[in-house]
């Protein structure tokens, strides 16, 4: 009986193997008899874009355009062909999943799986072909614009997180397009900067997370970041390109570019493994893949062979889709019941209880007043970040999940607390901050010089502008000053009216960039419909600055507007509105506070200029920790934060931007229907001078080395005895838990695998989860490497009471380091110390295990 059953599983297998071979097979006769009737123009156009996101399509063949979409937390509504315009159609209203930092605190890679099912379905269902995403650089400083949409500061949990993304993303016959490869990690300057980094750094902290979603993942395709990678654009680094992606990896993921890429080198890119050039200016004829490829291909300085292989790739991808004609392709699926359920689920797990002085749970059902306060409150903010803007079909907000979650008669007052801030415009800053003045007029003004160009070329046309709402409409006077195609800088010297943090707003329409006092802190340099971006910066009355702003107009209308937010703070007089809230925040049973960040701050294109709360939320969040110190915490931002209050507050709930759902998820885990047990994905410092970054490692426009090497994050903290604020795996529970029993094999050989075993049990009286995370650590070696290094975590379920057996896998690499005098990964002999622990500090149990031999590869 044993002998049949075991013939027949082989059978099945050898069958299966055989289909399998067969279907590639095919798979690779069709794309070779395809390619075998494209002409060399039909070859070209299949490797730029023809519409703001559409690539490629032959028509006479059957072969369709290729249709991109944004990402990476929903699908981006539909813009016109030609334009960033939106294109406003009501039926693009997605679901709304949590963002990538969000994703990440759930530490649970099932979860993961979901979110990417749920995306692919929607994107599917919207006709698209590639969603652009998961974004995947790991978290350098806690100031960069887009950390929400990335995940971590730690390769391993990147890497763990991305690859069941990517996969439930591609279950849906769509490709995923993983990015930005690499180093994007910072929005200043980044189409001009150039990263450069140790090779160990490069190989142990920023490519792993690449390598694992395209060899674990098999990510279809894969996104080129905008800065460059040591002096060269990373769309045509032989580095990244050709010795890594395509010759170590041997990955026939599609390499596409961002939109706007500048300084692509037409035969540089094609012979580094760029695939498809899209989002430059139009006309798409102009293009480095299009009309400069194909003379560069008839003047033999492309093979044509380099051009098939693009196109391969391209069909490749196309076929593992399922779209040449393949009628069994999935239709997708949208706004459904399971995907909210997914949105409000990883919200659940993604949210993080940071402090709690015995204040949460509360019994909301008992509530009779409540207040809530805070600019947000009641924000939604699915429709800003840039790229990765989302048409949510709904977003409930802290505000509205507290109010479903309150009993029938509760009183609830809600009060914003901060001054208003404007949305999506400007007011401009009065003339009267200038000093620099017109000499012919002693005028305040701004001295503008105006190019015939768009990159400030030449001799300019000098013209004194008196406002800051400028009128690009006027230009008489200004001879060889058409319409468009025009470069503008404007310099104006300001006076600072009071002491305190400002927020600079400048709105345009095409590219624009605010220089204070030769610092870039705004750079929206590309052709987009008009759009506000902001800074905020401590200045001090009397002090003097100079602005500089530089704008250019590629087409259309022109629009540039500059103002400022002062520091200025709500009225407190009798009958006020902040006097009514501190009444109100006395007589209330419970209060509420949601601050933070939003999507003017946590957005690409720009960095924050430092971790401090915008608009004087830190000293509300003071004066009502002193009427009520009982008053619970809610922070919603994509990134870190300084907390001066911290000391004072005895509940703080980490949202993130947790999606359609979150304030439902954040009522439940206030009141104690859902014990929280997200984790932190990143460590939070106390000041931004405690990360390397910002310390002996470099953050600046131009040229960066990260000079801080392997020592990211936790790392960093650990090397140099740094406390954060909350430390990197952080997050508490309702319930307690206990770890026990670590096994490890004691020895292992150099090159061998081993497993790790574990015992852990809920020690309290409430059902919940916890995150058991392992840290590696080599005693002696050759190198420096750092105190502590995750390399596995489990999150496990457990009912009061209940124990459960864990386990981890360790390889090779876990044990390694990039030898750079050898280029190679390297396991020495010696100690290595195994520790599980519940977050980068909270560290339970150790174990000695020693690795016999070396290897190298």
């Amino acid at each position: 009986m044993t002998a049949s059953i075991l013939r027949a599983g082989l059978l099945a297998l050898l069958v299966g193997t055989l289909a399998m071979a067969s279907a590639a097979e095919a798979h690779d006769a069709r794309v070779a008899s395809l390619l075998e009737q494209m002409t060399l123009d039909e070859k070209i156009s299949m490797l730029h874009a023809n519409e703001k996101f559409y690539a490629g399509g032959v028509e006479r063949l059957g072969i369709p355009r290729i249709l991109m979409s944004d990402g990476p937390h929903g699908v981006r509504g539909d813009v016109v062909p030609h334009s960033w315009e939106s294109a406003n159609r009501p039926e693009d209203s997605c679901t709304y999943l949590p963002v990538g930092t969000v994703l990440a605190s759930t530490w649970n890679p099932e979860l993961g799986t979901r979110f990417g099912q749920t995306l692919g379905a929607e994107a599917r269902a919207r006709g698209k072909d590639v969603i652009l995403g998961p974004g995947i650089n790991v978290i350098r400083t806690p100031i960069n614009g887009r950390n929400f949409e990335y995940m971590s500061e730690d390769p391993h949990l990147i890497a763990s997180m991305a690859v069941p993304v990517i996969r439930g993303i591609q279950e849906n016959d769509i490709a995923a397009c993983v990015k930005h490869y690499l180093a994007n990690n910072q929005e200043l300057d980044r189409f001009h900067v150039s990263v450069d980094m140790p090779d160990r750094a490069m190989r142990e902290i920023y490519l792993p997370g690449f390598k694992a979603a395209l060899l674990e993942g098999e990510s279809h395709t894969l996104m080129c970041a905008y800065n460059r990678f040591r002096g060269v654009p990373c769309s045509q680094s032989p580095i990244l390109g050709k010795q890594i992606l395509r010759d170590e990896w041997g990955s026939d993921a599609v390499f596409i570019t961002d939109w706007h890429i500048h300084g692509i080198e037409t035969v540089a890119a094609a012979m580094n493994g760029l695939d498809i050039e899209m989002g430059s200016p139009l006309p798409y004829s102009s293009y480095a893949f299009a009309d400069s490829l194909r003379a560069a291909v008839r003047e033999g300085t492309v093979p044509e062979r380099v051009i098939d292989e693009k196109v391969t790739r391209i069909l490749g991808m196309m076929f593992e889709t399922k779209m040449l004609g393949d009628e069994s392709r999935s239709t997708g699926a949208f706004n459904t019941p399971e995907h909210q359920q997914a949105a409000l689920d990883i919200a659940r797990e993604g949210i993080i209880l940071l402090k709690n002085d015995g204040l949460l749970p509360i019994p909301l059902e008992t509530l009779k007043r409540v207040v809530v306060i805070g600019p947000n409150a009641d924000a939604k903010h699915s429709l800003g970040g840039g790229s990765s803007q989302v048409p949510a079909l709904y977003e409930i907000t802290p505000l509205e999940g507290l109010r479903q979650a309150l009993p029938e008669g509760c009183e609830l007052q809600y009060f914003r607390g901060v001054t208003e801030q404007p949305r999506g415009r400007v007011t401009p800053m009065p003339a009267s901050a200038l000093i620099s003045a017109d000499p012919g007029s002693g005028v305040p003004a701004w001295r503008g010089e105006y190019y015939p160009n768009l990159e400030f070329e030449g001799k300019p046309v000098v013209r004194y502008d008196s406002t800051v709402d400028f009128d690009l409409g006027d230009r008489g006077g200004l001879t060889g000053i058409e319409r468009t195609n025009f470069s503008v800088r404007w310099t104006g010297t300001i006076s600072v009216p009071v002491s305190g943090n400002y927020t600079f707003r400048l709105g345009s329409d095409d590219g624009t960039r605010l220089y204070v006092d030769g610092e870039r802190v705004i750079d929206h340099w590309w052709d987009h419909a008009y759009e506000v971006r902001e800074a905020s910066l401590q200045l001090t009355a009397g002090d003097r600055h100079e602005l500089v702003i530089e704008y250019y107009q590629a087409g259309g209308d022109g629009a540039v507007q500059l103002g400022w937010i002062l520091p200025e703070r709500p009225d407190r007089g009798p009958g006020s509105e902040q006097t009514e809230m501190m009444n109100a925040v006395r007589r209330a049973d419970a209060v509420f506070y949601f601050g933070g960040l939003d999507k003017s701050h946590d957005r690409e294109s720009a960095d924050r200029t430092s971790m401090t709360l915008p608009y004087g939320q830190d000293e509300l969040i003071a004066e009502l920790l002193e009427v009520r110190p009982d008053t619970v915490i809610g922070m919603v931002a994509g990134s870190v934060i300084e907390m001066p209050w911290l000391g004072d507050a005895r509940a703080l709930l980490w949202m993130g931007y947790a999606g359609m759902e979150g304030g439902t998820a954040a009522a439940e885990i206030i009141g104690g229907k859902v014990n929280p047990s997200g984790k932190l994905p990143y460590t939070m410092p106390k000041r931004l001078e405690d990360t390397p970054a910002h310390s002996i490692g470099e953050y600046a426009s131009g040229e960066v080395y990260y000079n801080e090497g392997v020592f990211v994050g936790y790392r960093w903290a650990q090397e140099h005895g740094i406390e954060p604020n909350f430390a990197f795996g952080h997050g508490l529970s309702y319930t307690t838990f206990k770890i026990s029993s670590l096994r490890s094999p004691g020895r292992v050989r150099a090159g061998e695998a081993c497993r790790v075993e574990a015992f852990v049990t809920n020690t309290g009286d409430r059902a919940g989860s916890e995150v058991v995370q392992l840290y590696l650590s080599d005693i002696e070696a050759s190198v420096e490497r750092p105190k502590y290094e995750l390399k596995g975590f489990v999150k496990v379920y457990l009912e009061p009471g209940e124990t459960r057996a864990i386990s981890f896998e360790l390889n090779e690499r876990d044990f390694a380091f990039w030898d750079e005098s050898a280029n190679r990964w390297h396991v020495e002999p010696g100690e290595f110390e195994v520790t599980l622990g519940t977050s980068s500090v909270d560290l339970h149990l150790t174990s000695t295990l020693v690795v016999v031999g070396s290897n190298s590869r």
